[in-house]
């Protein structure tokens, strides 16, 4: 037998079982898949078969998973992220557990959420769990309902709760444009040791300045005859943070200064009380920091696919983001006010403003989205609905009230070919000062079901005041619109409407309720050439809510209303490239799925878990070698920059 369909004579795999009629050979080792084995056989007499036997099979192996900890073994106290990747997707909810090696029968449940093959779950590691062994069981179900228990990666992992002790006998001698740093410890597993400095004494972890792998450390980044105050704690090598030295102070001096100290002014820097001031609302700052940070995280975090749109419709990562940008100004403005000397009045002013604007970070920094209510329907078009929307399209054409009668008429035997499906999803979200607001997103999906597509069609949203009093007051996401009434009427054009369809999206503040958003109105306007081509005897004229006969392309222009000429190639091409974008990929959930796993990623890279990050960028990549053109193409650009920033991580 062979792999290879090849004659008897050069295949070199024998039968284990041969010589008579009933032949037979057991194979190992197999990888998951389709194989395929070519058999050929020779009797006693060498006669060979004239062509080798076939045989294909399918090898569909259990389930197995990767796991990876927030925290490297050996882990410290507090809560642990568990990664979880699994081989292929799961059916369901994996089960997770561990149990340590001090009492291996008591098993502790590990919740899991996530879906296909990335899951995500929490432990928490207590000091009590101090130098013990852990172990993971798995227990997973792949769509064909094998199950899977095999750990190939992350089984185990160590327990290190013990803090080092803090750095004994430290000092801070002040030099010639630096402070020498110096202490001693006798903890025998120091990784490396965290530098805390302020000048204003009092220091606590959250003034954190530099790292050292030495017991000395030189700073230089210091202002001559300003005072700073410092205190040393250790890191073992699992990550546990000692407690704080003991507090030393130098007062910084440069070597000019030292050496003409008459003919040189002093720099005036902050007064000492003020400096107290700064750093309060320094410490502040950074409070507000790490709470940004964890609303960042969470935001990145959300596994439900059906909240993607939404939060890129929303913009909730970017405004996140920026405020992020926004404290590390604020930070680096007072850091630059403690080199500076100004007045009490001053400094006053300045942290009244500062704390305006960490009032309105809090009021507007998203951390937490869902979905609180969804709903879906068809619109159902009313005569009178689009005779006030045929009423407001062609205000500037003059057209008398006769012609847009007809034409409605004949433009609503037509909609029956066309259907307008509502979607609203009210989203919930949970800023960092504990309110909630609610956003409505309304989208329009509008589409033909002719087998030819209709040119140059107009679609109207007539939207009621119970939900908007003023155009204003809504977020339009579909470019390319015109406000035909405040009240508010909208505009879209579209080149051409056939099975595809189009799409519109804008959002609304506020909780509204589905019998609201029923009450919109959504018409589609067709192009009068359009009407005349299902009606061919009817004259143009007679017909027409023009006073005159028009080209297509004039109709289109008269129809947005713009006054420019149509043929100007610069506006079809942009108006063309909206439209495709418009189109649904039937590709939408892989393409979903891969980003989702692609933002994880960028979450574990930003919480500083690369060799997390890694390995499910490997997973990123198995599974993207399996996906469709269209897939690769749209997913590639965000694969590439993530292969960037993990390149960069050290």
């Amino acid at each position: 037998y062979s792999t290879s369909n090849i004659s008897y004579s050069s295949m070199s795999d024998s039968f284990t079982v041969t010589g008579g009629t009933i032949h037979n050979k057991s194979l190992s080792g197999l990888s998951e898949g389709a194989h395929t084995y070519y058999i050929s056989c020779a009797d006693l007499n060498n006669y060979k078969m004239n062509s080798s036997r076939k045989i294909s099979f399918t090898i569909d192996l259990p389930v197995t998973a990767e796991i990876s900890l927030s925290d490297s073994s050996p882990v410290k106290a507090g809560t642990i992220t568990v990664t979880l990747i699994t081989s292929k997707d799961l059916s369901e909810s994996p089960t997770l557990e561990y149990s340590f090696d001090d009492n291996p029968a008591v098993r502790k449940q590990v919740s899991m959420s996530g879906s296909g093959s990335l899951w995500t779950g929490y432990i928490i590691i207590t000091e009590d769990d101090d130098n013990k062994i852990g172990t993971f069981y798995f227990s997973g179900k792949d769509s064909l309902n094998n199950i899977g228990t095999e750990i190939t990666e992350g089984k185990i992992f160590v327990v290190d709760a013990s803090k080092p002790s803090p750095p004994m006998s430290i000092r801070a001698i002040a030099q010639k444009g630096k402070i020498e740093l110096e202490w001693y410890s006798d903890s025998p597993d120091i990784d490396y040791y965290k530098i805390y400095r302020s000048t204003s004494s009092g220091i606590d972890f959250v003034d954190y300045y530099a790292s050292t792998n030495s017991s000395k450390y030189y700073d230089s980044s210091i202002v001559d005859q300003a005072t700073y105050f410092y205190k040393v704690a250790s890191v073992d090598k699992a990550g546990n943070i000692g407690s704080l030295s003991s507090e030393v102070y130098a007062t910084a001096i440069n070597e000019a200064q030292q050496q003409t100290t008459q003919k040189t002014e002093v720099k005036k820097v902050l007064p000492p009380a003020l400096v107290d001031v700064v750093d309060k609302e320094l410490k502040e700052i950074g409070k507000y920091m790490l709470d940004v940070d964890d609303a960042i995280l969470n935001l990145a975090g959300v596994s439900d696919p059906s909240l993607d749109d939404a939060m890129e419709d929303l913009s909730l990562a970017g405004i996140a983001s920026n405020a992020k940008s926004k404290l590390q100004d604020l930070k680096k403005d007072l850091e630059n006010m403690k080199q500076n000397y100004a007045t009490s009045e001053e400094v006053d002013l300045k942290i009244s403003n500062i704390e305006l604007e960490l009032k309105k970070i809090r009021l507007t920094t998203p951390r937490d989205i869902k979905i609180s209510q969804k709903s879906e329907f068809i619109h159902h078009v009313e005569q009178t609905d689009m005779l006030v929307a045929a009423q407001e399209a062609f205000k500037q054409l003059d057209t008398d009230t006769k012609s847009i009668e007809k034409y409605v008429s004949r433009n609503l035997k037509e909609n029956d070919n066309i259907r307008v499906v509502a979607n609203m999803d009210v989203i919930e979200i949970d800023y960092l000062d504990g309110s909630k607001k609610y956003k409505t997103i309304i989208q329009k999906s509008i589409s033909n079901l002719n087998s030819e597509p209709y040119e140059e069609v107009v679609f109207v949203e007539i939207i009621p005041k119970s939900i908007a009093e003023d155009t204003s007051l809504i977020t339009f996401l579909t470019d390319n619109y015109d406000v035909l009434k405040r009240d508010p009427i909208i505009k879209w054009g579209f080149v051409s409407l056939d099975y595809n369809g189009q799409q519109i999206k804008y959002i609304v503040d506020g909780n509204l309720d589905a019998s609201d958003v029923k009450k919109t109105k959504s018409i589609v306007l067709l192009n009068v050439n359009s009407l005349n081509a299902q009606e061919p005897n009817a004259a143009v004229t007679g017909y027409s809510v023009f006073p005159f006969s028009v080209s297509a392309s004039g109709t289109f222009a008269m129809w947005l209303g713009i006054g420019i000429i149509i043929a100007l190639s610069a506006y079809y091409l942009f108006f063309i490239k909206g439209v495709g974008f418009l189109q649904r990929s039937p590709h939408s959930n892989d393409i979903k799925h891969l980003h989702s796993m692609i933002r994880g990623a960028h979450s574990l890279v930003d919480s500083g878990e690369i060799e997390a990050a890694r390995q499910l960028y490997r997973k990123i990549e198995r599974l993207y070698s399996t996906k469709a053109a269209e897939v690769k193409r749209k997913v590639y650009p965000h694969c590439s920059r993530l292969h960037k920033k993990l390149s960069g991580s050290s």
